[in-house]
């Protein structure tokens, strides 16, 4: 009769049983019946009958304690809490950190795209040896600088050459206004891209006169990116003399390193230490 697969089953349901004891004098013996909870109410810690609770009681709660309540219950508060933070742009994907984030008063993040709208934008500018706060109206009212000083031009042809973000050809959205049109490209490139593109209006047309011959692109190790066009302007002479152009940008350090002027107010002047 308790041959084989029976005998099998019968140590199975005496360890189940066992193990069921094990847990039952463990979790449930000394648990008392008194209706009575531990609270710290004002800092001081009480032992009251749960139908004195108020608001703002904290119920101190043990390894075994018998909670009343249902998980479904818990789940719905915090997808409401979570609910309440979208509608502020705070989205929430994992719901057991919105009791944490509840309690949270400074949050630091990295850049961009973790509590903005994954869009930069230009403030100021760095040329003939000034900072230029820049304009990102639409009309260019408020720009409070020559835009044909040879620094500006000089700095707007480097941020329209050595860079690969680029405008959707698509016409619906080249007819939007210049900062709501998506781009290609990151974000730190799409911003110098419709920083130029206000200021100037010819990105697309100058990029085709001056065309791309060779590049080396940014990478996080060399922290620049150089790239080689050809000339074409108005002046013969300046073509004959140079007729490719050497753009580059990056971290300062490696630009200063690899420089030995600095253009300002129309004139190379030597660096010195």
């Amino acid at each position: 009769m308790f041959g084989g697969f029976s005998l099998l089953l019968l140590i199975g349901a005496i360890l189940c049983f066992i193990a069921y004891g094990i847990t039952h004098a463990r979790y449930h013996e000394d648990v008392p019946n008194d209706n009575q909870v531990l609270v710290i109410r004002n800092g001081e810690k009480k032992v009251m009958k749960s139908d004195d609770l108020v608001v703002g009681d904290i119920i101190e709660v043990n390894d075994g304690d018998r909670i009343p309540g249902f998980l479904a219950t818990v789940m719905i508060c915090l997808t409401l809490t979570a609910k309440r933070l979208a509608k502020k742009n705070c989205l929430v994907k994992n719901l057991e950190a919105v009791q944490t984030l509840g309690s949270t008063s400074i949050i630091c993040a990295d850049k961009i795209g973790t509590l903005t709208q994954n869009r930069m934008t230009i403030a100021h500018m760095w040329f003939d040896n000034r900072i230029v706060e820049a304009d990102t109206g639409e009309y260019q009212q408020n720009a409070t600088f020559d835009k044909n000083a040879p620094g500006w031009l000089a700095l707007a042809r480097c941020a329209i050459l050595c860079n690969r973000a680029d405008f959707k050809q698509d016409p619906e959205n080249l007819a939007q206004p210049v900062l709501q049109r998506q781009c290609y490209g990151n974000e730190s490139e799409a911003a110098l891209l419709k920083c130029v593109e206000l200021s100037t209006s010819n990105v697309i047309k100058f990029r085709e006169i001056n065309r791309k011959v060779c590049e080396i692109p940014f990478n996080s190790t060399n922290k620049y990116q150089v790239s080689i066009h050809e000339v074409h302007t108005e002046n013969k002479s300046e073509v004959d003399s140079h007729p490719y152009l050497l753009v580059m940008k990056g971290a300062p350090e490696q630009i200063l390193e690899r420089c030995s002027s600095i253009f300002i107010d129309g004139t190379d002047v030597e660096i010195n230490d």
